[in-house]
């Protein structure tokens, strides 16, 4: 795995989020492949992902190489369909696919909904035939506990048809703290 850190995600990371969504691979299961335009981030997406920080401890963290190249995000916040659970997510720029930086990068913020924050479910979700993220979660401890649809919808211009997706969740007393 290659060497990283975490920071909160600032607005100043606006470019960097519009570069990471041009790839269509990257946002492939999630828009599509379509290209977020900036107009998306400026009115809907940063302000969105800067208010899951919700308390200290939760958020959207970008993960940057030692040397401070964004390398993409990961999230830790309230889950939005079940409040009570914390759920996790990463977007990484396709260089750093397949190098374990989602997985420790996930497993960080695990730690601290676990032991720091006191949640007792940790969540994750993806599209069914996501693999590559399935895999993240498998890898993180989390089980599949149900499939379910995304419905079809219009967020910030970019259109998503209904898609089968899969809910992945983790207890607190099944975890398996890093070392």
């Amino acid at each position: 795995m290659i060497p990283f850190r975490l920071r909160p995600l600032t607005p100043d990371d606006l470019d960097h989020l519009v570069t990471l969504d041009q790839d269509p691979e990257v946002t492939r299961y999630i828009n599509g492949g379509q290209a977020t335009p900036r107009a998306a981030y400026v009115e809907l997406l940063l302000p969105r992902m800067l208010g899951a920080a919700t308390r200290p401890g939760l958020g959207f963290f970008a993960v940057e190489s030692p040397e401070g190249d964004f390398m993409g995000w990961v999230h830790l916040r309230e889950d939005s369909f079940e409040p009570r659970y914390a759920e996790i997510g990463y977007r990484l720029a396709r260089a750093y696919w397949g190098q374990g930086v989602a997985t420790a990068a996930s497993r960080l913020l695990m730690a601290r909904a676990f032991e720091e924050l006191g949640f007792e479910v940790v969540s994750a979700r993806t599209l069914l035939e996501n693999r590559a993220s399935r895999r993240v979660m498998e890898k993180l401890g989390l089980s599949e506990s149900g499939r379910f649809v995304y419905p079809a919808r219009t967020v910030a211009g970019l259109t998503t048809p209904e898609l089968p997706a899969v809910l992945y969740t983790l207890h607190r007393g099944d975890w398996a703290a890093p070392r």
